[in-house]
C-alpha cells in the first residue's frame, strides 16, 4: 500500500530524468535536492516497509535522508530518533555538504553527542550475534528415598536386655536399656535372697530381724516391677518401631 502511494505520489511530481528501474533510495535522494519533501518521504516509507529488509548501509543512509525530511519540516525530535536509530547501525553515515544543509550537520553532531549513550547501546545490540533461543532448562528430578521395609519379625520385640535396639542400629539405647533391666532384676533377686537367708527354721523372722527383711521385702519387689516395667517398654519400642518402618 505505501509502495502504492509512493508511486502515486511520484507520478503526481514533476519527473526526474532517468526516473524509471531507479532504485528507490536513489529516487528519494533526488526527491530531497529537488524540495519534493512529502515524495522523499513517501519512497523512505516504501523502501524501509519492504519485506526484505536493505543491507545496513543503504538502511542507514535512508534513516538519515529521513531525519533531513523531518528536520526541514520543523519536526525535530522526529529528526533526532531517527539519525540515533541510523548511527545505531554501527556503520559509517555520510552527510555530504552538497546533500545536507549546515544546520542540519550541526544538528547530525549535537544529536551524537548528547544520544552518545543510546547509540553505543543500539551499535552493541546491532553488533550482537543472533544466538539460537536457548532451551527451558529441565525441571531437577526429584527422587524419593523410602525406607527399606524391615525385614524383621515382630517377635524379636519380646527378646530383653536392649536386644531388639541393638538389632535395628540403637546400640546405645539398647545397652542403656539392658543395663537397667539387669540392675533392677539384680537389686530385687539379691534382694529376695538375702530376705529369705534371715529367715529361720520355720521360715520366721526374729524381732531385731523385721525392720531389715521389710526393707529387703520392699527392695525385691521394688526391683522386680522395676525390671518388668523396663522390659515392657523394651517390648513396646520394638513393635512402635516395627509398625513406623513397615
Amino acid at each position: 500500500m505505501i509502495q502504492l502511494l509512493a508511486i502515486a505520489l511520484a507520478a503526481s511530481g514533476p519527473a526526474l530524468p532517468d526516473e524509471r528501474g531507479r532504485p528507490l533510495l536513489a529516487q528519494a535522494v533526488d526527491a530531497y535536492r529537488a524540495g519534493q519533501l512529502g515524495r522523499c518521504d513517501a519512497l523512505l516509507d516504501a523502501l524501509l516497509t519492504e519485506p526484505s529488509r536493505p543491507p545496513k548501509p543503504e538502511l542507514a543512509e535512508s534513516l538519515v535522508l529521513r531525519a533531513a525530511v523531518a528536520f526541514a519540516n520543523g519536526r525535530r525530535e522526529g529528526a533526532r530518533e531517527e539519525l540515533v536509530r541510523a548511527h545505531g547501525l554501527g556503520v559509517r553515515v555520510a552527510m555530504p555538504p552538497d546533500l545536507f544543509p549546515p544546520d542540519f550537520r550541526d544538528f547530525d553532531l549535537t544529536v551524537r553527542r548528547e544520544e552518545a549513550v543510546r547509540i553505543a547501546r543500539l551499535q552493541s545490540l546491532s553488533a550482537a550475534p543472533l544466538l539460537p533461543a536457548a532451551m527451558p532448562p529441565r525441571p531437577p528430578r526429584v527422587i524419593i528415598l523410602r525406607p527399606t521395609p524391615s525385614t524383621e519379625t515382630p517377635l524379636w520385640a519380646l527378646a530383653p536386655l536392649g536386644i531388639p535396639q541393638r538389632r535395628r542400629g540403637a546400640v546405645a539405647w539398647g545397652d542403656s536399656l539392658g543395663a537397667a533391666q539387669v540392675a533392677a532384676l539384680g537389686i530385687g533377686l539379691g534382694s529376695l535372697a538375702a530376705a529369705l537367708a534371715m529367715q529361720g527354721p520355720r521360715g520366721l523372722y526374729s524381732a531385731a530381724q523385721a525392720p531389715t527383711a521389710r526393707a529387703l521385702n520392699v527392695a525385691y519387689l521394688a526391683g522386680c516391677y522395676g525390671a518388668l516395667g523396663l522390659y515392657l517398654l523394651g517390648v513396646a519400642d520394638g513393635f512402635a518401631f516395627g509398625s513406623s518402618a513397615q
